[in-house]
């Protein structure tokens, strides 16, 4: 059991640079968290004293909006942490985080993540780095809504979906979450009639699939194409393969 947390933990950033046995303690000083379907493991407004690293499942982390509705900020699969280094102060949570379907995770409280930033220096160093990633990550965002055309930001955010969510299908890969064209244009910086029009038109050229609130990518290259490429448009159908392509490699994609 102890070998398996170790080896859940060696690859998170956050740990980078402790050895097997420091990887032990931190392991040993979690504790173990599930959450059932729909329910949350913190919501919005709530003190945030906690780090969580998911074991299982899909954890979705939304924003509450005007009108009561929530936005879609970031999707969270086995292996990343959620419940930001950022958060644990006497500040309130400004997201919450529900669970997508049955969960586990590892959790570790402010008193334990401060006792093991003092035994380890370099648990901190890489909290500071992390922070720094977020940090470029919002200023990447923002620099695309005003720098990306609306094709690129929507084609950019399901590649990005596809690699937290994705699952292979026989008919292609689907982002398997809850997705709705206000998600999409809330998490684009698009109106939603901007949306509902481009999916539409890429559902009639073959590279996507939607309904139900759940989108499949038929046509992977095609959407690398559209990412890439400032005009938007699909120069070469390319038939829907995880192999073969940079960004996903032989495999699976979680997380």
């Amino acid at each position: 059991m102890l070998d398996t947390l170790i080896q859940l933990l060696r690859p998170v950033p956050l740990f980078h640079g402790l050895g097997p046995s420091e990887l032990a303690a931190v392991a040993q000083a979690a504790e173990n968290h599930e959450v059932e379907r729909v329910r949350y493991f913190f919501e919005d407004g709530g003190h945030g004293d906690t780090v969580y690293l998911l074991r299982h499942g899909c954890v979705k982390i939304t924003q509450a909006a005007p009108r009561g509705t929530q936005v879609l900020l970031r999707v969270v699969g086995p292996g990343e942490l959620f419940g930001a280094m950022g958060d644990l102060g006497d500040q309130l949570r400004p997201v919450s985080a529900q669970a997508l379907c049955w969960c586990q995770a590892l959790t570790w409280n402010r008193t334990v993540i401060g006792r093991l930033m003092k035994t380890y220096s370099v648990i901190a160093l890489n909290a500071l780095s992390e922070l720094e990633d977020q940090l470029f990550e919002l200023q990447s965002r923002y620099q695309g809504l005003t720098t990306e055309r609306v094709e690129q930001r929507i084609a950019r955010t399901l590649i990005r979906l596809a690699r937290q969510a994705g699952r292979e299908t026989q008919d292609g890969l689907l982002i398997d979450l809850p997705l709705s064209r206000q998600d999409l244009a809330a998490m684009t910086g698009t109106a939603l009639w901007t949306v509902s029009r481009i999916l539409s038109a890429w559902e009639r050229n073959g590279v996507i699939a939607s309904g139900g609130q759940k989108v499949a990518i038929l046509q992977l290259g095609g959407l690398l194409a559209m990412a890439r490429e400032p005009t938007g448009h699909l120069k070469v159908p390319v038939a829907f393969s995880l192999r073969g392509t940079p960004e996903y490699p032989t495999g699976k994609m979680h997380g």
